[in-house]
């Protein structure tokens, strides 16, 4: 099932990639340690070239904070912006500075973090673990090491600016067909008219025409 989406964002036009080429973005929820924060936040400390914006709810994970504040805090090139509403501007202006989304998750469903920077129009360098088919549109990382996620970075980051450009293109046209509310929907239905359809034992996948009424509750 297609995870959706709690936004539709615009293609970012103005971006300049060979300006933030080298500037990413950790965004997500509670679990900081679950969705490898401190692993990024590793990496990137020892990488001084390079630009993180971490973007998360910091007064949830008090704990982590406190052991990481040096890395959040006090390391010129990790910027601590906290929570952000993603439909509001300030969501945007920390995109446009950002070439790529860093989120090595050790589990998920599908990671609605990941699918919503590709809504941004961000390259997502992911987990495997992170559920997300990111194909020719992002990188998987080969596996968890921080030195996995430096050497991942800096190859992305050395990419020609017009790659860079193609696959974040590629990143928010997929976002926009496939993680949406509408193909959510869509997939939902076939799924549950399927396992209809298995139930009263025809083993074939259900491939429409929709019906108008819910077979649960027939039309009068």
């Amino acid at each position: 099932m297609p995870i959706s989406t709690c936004a539709l964002l615009p293609w970012p036009e103005q971006k300049h990639y060979d300006a933030c080429r080298a500037n990413f973005r950790w965004f997500g929820s509670q679990g900081f340690v679950h969705k490898g924060l401190d692993l990024v936040l590793e990496a990137f400390a020892d990488m001084p070239d390079y630009q993180l914006y971490v973007c998360g709810p910091f007064q949830k994970e008090k704990e982590f904070v406190k052991v990481f504040y040096p890395e959040l805090y006090q390391t010129p090139n990790i910027h601590a912006i906290g929570w952000v509403d993603v439909n509001g501007p300030e969501f945007l202006e920390v995109v446009n500075k950002c070439v790529g989304g860093v989120y090595p998750s050790c589990a998920e469903g599908q990671a609605g973090a990941a699918t919503t920077l590709m809504h941004a129009g961000l390259v997502p360098l992911v987990s495997y673990e992170s559920g997300v088919d990111v194909d020719d549109c992002g990188v998987v990382f080969k596996d968890h090491s921080i030195q996995t996620i430096r050497e991942t970075v800096r190859m992305v980051s050395q990419l020609p600016a017009d790659h860079l450009q193609r696959m974040a293109r590629k990143a928010w046209e997929c976002a926009r067909a496939v993680h949406t509310r509408e193909n959510f929907a869509r997939e939902f239905q076939k799924a549950i008219f399927t396992i209809l359809k298995i139930n009263s034992g025809d083993p074939s996948p259900y491939n429409g025409p929709w019906p108008t009424a819910s077979p649960l509750r027939p039309a009068a």
